[in-house]
Order: structure tokens, then C-alpha cells, then sequence
């Protein structure tokens, strides 16, 4: 089934990224579209789309191999520490070292974080077997399974449909005749 073009989305970890608002600023001047203002909008944000799309596969998709390196120096700028031989230098170089894996692994936590949100959207609860059990709970709960109409309880599901057909027909019935009327108003009216 075609359901038309992907919908545009922007992550959360894209704004943190510093200089992300520069970068799509200058993309989006560097556009280049001629026409009337609708298509040149459309067009701009399909281009940027295509160009946020490389931008996030060079910047996040090798966050693994960078959250590994920037952890794997840190913890040997630690052991160093713990041998007693760290200068200035390596002192800077661990905070620097923590700093960058603190911050990519928040990226990459709320990067997962709404990639399932975005999954759960798409897929949604269906196949879990505790969504199933709340739901049939809630039908078991809600399920009206007599009605007493007059002193007399009434459980044949044709009797309930014309218990609540009545109800509902008393409780709407018009009690007047007596309506408005806009007989001889001129309304103004569209035409070719």
C-alpha cells in the first residue's frame, strides 16, 4: 500500500548537536528553487529533507563506534589516575573524555528513545498480551449484562436492545412542535 511520501521528522539529538541550526540554515539559503511560493517551499523542504537525511547518517551512524572509543579513553586516562601519573594535561583530557561520552550517550539514549516512540506509533500495542488483557477486562467490566425495565429484569440481548431503544427514544423525544423557522432569510451564496 502507497501511503504517500514519509512524513519529515526531526530528532531530538539533531539540536543538540552544536552548530545543527548554522548547518540547516545555510542548506536551506544554498536551496535553490524557482516557481511559485508553495513549490518552492515544498521543494526546499523535500531537498532539505534528502540533505538531513546524509547529515544524520554521517553524524549518528557510527555513535556505537564513537561512545566505545570516547569510553576507552576515558577509562585509560582512569587507570592512569590511579597510578598516580597523570599531569595537567591528561587531567583536562579526562574531564574532556567523560564530558564527550556523557554526551553521546545522551544522544544516543534519546535517539533510542524516540526511535521506539516512532516505532510504537507505526506498530502500536497489538501484539502485546497485556494490552489484550486490559482490554478484554475493561469489555468484561463495561458489559451490560441485565437491565431492569418496570420491576422486571429483562437478559435476552433482544429484550436489552429494546430496553435501551425505548429509553433512549423517551429520553429524546421531541416535547414540542414548536421549532424555528427561517423561512423568507436570503442567505448569500457561492456561485460560478
Amino acid at each position: 500500500i502507497d501511503w504517500g511520501p514519509k512524513p519529515f521528522r526531526v530528532l531530538d539529538c539533531w539540536r543538540c548537536e552544536s552548530g545543527f541550526g548554522d548547518f540547516v540554515k545555510e542548506q536551506w539559503q544554498n536551496l535553490q528553487v524557482d516557481g511559485r511560493v508553495a513549490f518552492v517551499l515544498k521543494e526546499k523542504l523535500k531537498g532539505l529533507k534528502n540533505i538531513l537525511r546524509v547529515w544524520n547518517k554521517q553524524s549518528f551512524d557510527q555513535l556505537d563506534t564513537q561512545i566505545e572509543e570516547a569510553s576507552r579513553l576515558a577509562h585509560y586516562l582512569d587507570l592512569k589516575s590511579e597510578e598516580g601519573i597523570l599531569c595537567d594535561v591528561d587531567i583536562q583530557l579526562k574531564r574532556e573524555w567523560r564530558a564527550k561520552t556523557f554526551h553521546l550517550l545522551s544522544q544516543k539514549e534519546s535517539l533510542l528513545f524516540q526511535k521506539s516512540r516512532l516505532r510504537w506509533l507505526r506498530e502500536g500495542d497489538a501484539n502485546t498480551s497485556f494490552y489484550h488483557a486490559c482490554i478484554n477486562k475493561r469489555r468484561m467490566r463495561n458489559m451490560v449484562r441485565s437491565v431492569v425495565v418496570n420491576s422486571e429484569r429483562h437478559s435476552d440481548p433482544i429484550a436489552l436492545k429494546e430496553a435501551f431503544r425505548g429509553f433512549f427514544e423517551m429520553h429524546f423525544k421531541e416535547k414540542s412542535s414548536q421549532r424555528l423557522s427561517l423561512d423568507g432569510v436570503n442567505f448569500k451564496t457561492l456561485s460560478e
